[in-house]
């Protein structure tokens, strides 16, 4: 029996509520890998703007051209890597700027910035392609890598311009934006992250036993998908994941067998919840599943029927041989 588990990672998510950490300088995304397109290499510099910007401004960037037959998958997959810097003046509480880029007028990676509540800014961007990012700054530009799958829309044969586009909300203002030359398209093989699992209807066992419930982790997209790990939880108080409650799959191809091992101390049926995530992706998604347990048997009955008769056949074998050494005797 297959449990869907709401794993397909097919709609860009938005950050919207970005945490705090301490990192005024560059985010911390990976370098884009030597075969993106960068706008350098497309024939643009840096974009500079420093003139204030108060509302929403579209900024174009070159072309790029797409090959014939080209698609946003299944066997073949662009990423968009955002460089950019923003120094951000901010307006009332809970003002702040997004920041997107783009092609065919199809938005795909986007940073959010908001005015944080003791003083700076803090920012996020969310991810099909990367890990979320978030980050705080307390004062002078925001200087941030970030990457992502690039919409269906915005990837088609021939040229497709690239475009960014700020927009401030809550009396923001921009005070400077650099769009970094490294920014650039990435053409790959490795498709977003999608993961499903499998499991048996039910698992049957003993209360107050240690069960174990295989499942197997399929990859339902191409490419390996790095780093896979099942947490599981329980609301039941009468179950207890047992190994900290995390099944690791290091390295997925295709499929892989993991072992869940709980304790539930009461006969019926127990639901888990599994939470899968990857490498690339903090929550991917999750599922629940139904653990299906028996009444623990008895043993002390069968021991003691076991023994009576033991001790009956001893007697027999006493009775029928006493009467035949009389017979003897006499």
């Amino acid at each position: 029996m297959q449990i869907p588990a709401a794993i397909t990672a097919g709609v860009l998510a938005l950050l919207m509520t970005p945490a705090v950490q301490a990192a005024p300088a560059r985010s911390s995304a990976a370098v884009p890998p030597a075969s993106c397109t960068t706008l350098h290499d497309l024939g643009a510099s840096s974009i500079d703007i420093s003139d204030e910007i108060t509302s929403s401004r579209e900024i174009p960037g070159p072309q790029i051209t797409f090959p014939a037959g080209a698609s946003q998958g299944p066997a073949t997959w662009y990423v968009i890597h955002l460089h950019a810097a923003v120094t951000l003046q901010p307006g009332d509480a809970g003002s702040g700027a997004t920041l997107t880029a783009g092609t065919d007028g199809a938005d795909a990676s986007q940073v959010v910035y908001t005015t944080a509540d003791g003083g700076g800014i803090d920012w996020g961007a969310t991810s099909i392609a990367e890990r979320t990012q978030t980050g705080h700054v307390a004062s002078g530009p925001i200087e941030v890598d970030v990457a992502n799958y690039m919409r269906d829309a915005g990837v088609k044969p021939g040229p497709n311009p690239i475009a960014f586009k700020i927009s401030t909300f809550g009396g923001a203002k921009v005070e400077h934006l650099r769009i970094f030359d490294d920014t650039c398209i990435e053409k790959t093989n490795k498709s977003p992250d999608r993961v499903h699992l499998t499991a048996p209807a039910t698992i049957s066992g003993a209360a107050g036993s240690t069960l174990t419930v295989p499942l197997t982790v399929h990859n339902d997209g191409t490419g390996t998908v790095k780093d896979v790990s099942l947490t599981v939880s329980s609301t039941d108080p009468d179950v207890t994941i047992e190994d900290g409650g995390v099944v690791r799959v290091p390295q997925l191809v295709t499929e892989s067998a993991a072992d869940l091992k709980l304790l539930a101390r009461t006969p019926g049926a127990h639901t888990v919840h599994v939470t899968v995530s990857t490498a690339t992706q903090d929550a991917l998604g999750g599922t629940d599943l139904s653990i299906n347990v028996e009444k623990k048997t008895s043993h002390t009955v069968a021991y003691a029927t076991a023994g009576a008769a033991i001790v009956l056949i001893a007697l027999g074998v006493l009775v029928f041989r006493r009467p035949r050494r009389r017979a003897e005797a006499d």
